[in-house]
Order: structure tokens, then C-alpha cells, then sequence
């Protein structure tokens, strides 16, 4: 598989330099990151990344669970929620697009575990 590309979404900065940076150490190309809701729509149409790692609460109106909602499944990109908060699984959206939560701060074996998962949905 080509190389991975993501974009962030996560309004706390040090959190997301430290994301971004566990990213790119894995090999991820980061082709965007913002952590304001009214940016996340046009920021995933003008970038197409493979995968979104979302933050659920983010400074703006909407949540990144309605976000990811809105483009997910319509332009078939995976999201992985990224949460100070433990989630059951009843809390997550049931679709296919989402591949699931991890704690924050993001950790490389999590990270690697969702990538290793990604391609091999590429790969099927």
C-alpha cells in the first residue's frame, strides 16, 4: 500500500503536534489538521485522506462524531475517534466507517493497530 495520508482534527495544539508527530514517525503523510468544527468539511474535500483521527469535543458548534457523520461514509473515509474520555462501544457510531477509539494522548502501538487495520481493509 501507498503511504497512509490522515488529517488531524483536535483543538488542544501541544495534543495535536504530539498526534502529529506519532503520526509521522509510523509513516503517515499528514496532509492537513485543524481543530475548529467549521474547518473539518472543507478541509476533508480539499485533502482526501486515507483515514481522519477526530477528537470528539472540539471548539465550534458541532462535535466530531456529527462531523465525521457528514463525510465518512459519503466519500468512504475511515475515522478513528481520539478521546480524553473512555467510550463503550455502544457510544460509538455503528457504521463501518468508524474503526473504533483511542486515548488520548495517542500512543504508537495504538496508532500502528489502527493502521495495520487500514490496510488490510485495503487490501480486501
Amino acid at each position: 500500500m501507498a503511504r497512509i495520508s490522515a488529517v488531524i482534527v483536535e483543538d488542544e495544539i501541544l495534543i495535536r503536534m504530539y498526534t502529529r508527530r506519532q503520526l509521522e514517525r509510523l509513516g503517515v503523510e499528514i496532509v492537513g489538521e485543524t481543530g475548529k468544527s467549521e474547518e473539518v468539511i472543507p478541509l476533508i474535500h480539499n485533502t482526501r485522506p486515507d483515514i481522519v483521527f477526530m477528537d470528539i469535543r472540539i471548539e465550534g458548534d458541532r462535535d466530531g462524531m456529527d462531523l465525521a457523520g457528514d463525510f465518512a461514509e459519503r466519500m468512504n473515509i475511515p475515522v478513528v475517534f481520539v478521546s480524553a474520555y473512555e467510550l463503550g462501544a455502544n457510544e460509538l457510531p455503528n457504521h463501518s466507517w468508524c474503526l473504533g477509539v483511542i486515548q488520548k494522548p495517542l500512543s504508537a502501538p495504538a496508532a500502528r493497530q489502527i493502521l495495520r487495520q487500514l490496510e488490510s481493509q485495503a487490501d480486501a
